[in-house]
């Protein structure tokens, strides 16, 4: 289930809010993975978060989409010497 909420969270671009170690997250997902050992996570960036960060599943509870909440991913982009 999870999956299914955040892979449709990342089509449309909407922002995601749920409880994770301790605390809730309103978080912008980019990405599933799974790792090596078959554990998925979700990547993205948090509120107030200038960086891209892992969240493991099996850590997330109460996982639910924000309706009216959209997102624009941040595209880094890299100066080149010329």
């Amino acid at each position: 289930m999870k999956t299914m909420i955040l892979e449709l969270a990342i089509r449309q671009r909407r922002r995601v809010r749920f409880y994770y170690e301790g605390a809730f997250i309103e978080f912008e997902p980019y990405y599933v993975a799974t790792d090596s050992s078959g554990g998925k996570s979700v990547y993205g960036k948090a509120d107030g978060e200038r960086i891209v960060k892992r969240f493991a599943f099996n850590r997330i509870y109460n996982l639910r989409p924000l309706a009216d909440e959209r997102f624009a991913p941040i595209i880094p982009l890299f100066a080149t010497a010329g």
